[in-house]
């Protein structure tokens, strides 16, 4: 099979012409955005201190919340169950105490 046709390859099958070039030139143009987002990300994420100021910023709101809601619950005497429970266990213990004490 040898011929002299410019349309042939080597291997001997007709030679692909472009169907579109448009096509081809928004093709690359997709992976060419595509790959600047991955770039990008990639970026992101090996800048570790711009990560950790983000997550110390975050951290920060979540401690300010919690402080919020203890000082809220606080100031509303949502605490006072718990310190009337102690109370309680303290008294029936020197009462337990005293009476071992007396026998």
């Amino acid at each position: 099979m040898t011929s002299s046709d410019p349309d042939q390859k080597s291997a001997g099958g007709p030679q692909q012409a472009p169907a579109d070039e448009q096509a081809i030139v928004a093709d690359i143009e997709q992976t060419r955005a595509a790959l600047a987002d991955t770039v990008s990300e990639l970026a992101a994420k090996a800048d570790v201190k711009a990560r950790a100021r983000t997550t110390a910023a975050g951290l920060r709101a979540r401690s300010a919340q919690a402080g919020a809601q203890v000082r809220s619950r606080a100031a509303a005497g949502g605490y006072w169950v718990p310190a009337v429970a102690i109370a309680a266990g303290l008294v029936l213990f020197v009462t337990a105490i005293r009476n071992a004490r007396r026998t």
